[in-house]
């Protein structure tokens, strides 16, 4: 699992796992119930700019025990992204290079020509790993908030 944290619950620790149920239902997760004190949701959104970070997390276990609530989060949606963020932008540049070379006479031109199509990318050798990086802290921090939120709920 990419995410594991473990938090007290005041209270009774059912509720508070019914309510994480609910908010994955909310999410359009599906969510299927293991036993009384433990459930599985499961998502596979891609996750973009203008998502809820929910959408980061591929599969979650929720388990409460003795007055504690244990979760563990696989984030495939941000590994999603950050593959493609990796992979798409050298590739364009690789392909926009190569169709530059074979469509153009570069015969008395600079050495350096056919590689114009490659200026654009290069930013994004340093834009995709902050991109990714940010992503996941964003999804992190939104399991971290629903964590607090139970462990500061009191069950009446």
């Amino acid at each position: 699992m990419d995410y594991t944290k473990t938090v007290p619950i005041k209270g009774d620790g059912r509720k508070a796992l019914e309510r994480a149920r609910s908010v994955f239902i909310q999410q359009g997760f599906q969510v299927s119930p293991i036993s009384t004190q433990r459930f599985e949701a499961k998502g596979e959104k891609l996750l973009r700019n203008n998502h809820n970070p929910f959408h980061g997390v591929s599969r979650a276990i929720f388990m409460v025990s003795g007055g504690i609530l244990t979760v563990e989060a696989e984030l495939g949606g941000v590994r999603r992204l950050r593959n493609f963020l990796y992979i798409f932008p050298p590739a364009l540049g690789l392909v926009l290079a190569v169709s530059f070379s074979l469509a153009g006479n570069f015969a008395g031109k600079p050495w350096y020509m056919p590689y114009l199509p490659l200026g654009p990318v290069a930013p994004w050798v340093v834009i995709s790993p902050l991109m990714a990086w940010s992503f996941r802290r964003k999804v992190i921090e939104t399991l971290d908030t629903l964590l607090e939120n139970l462990h500061g709920m009191r069950a009446d």
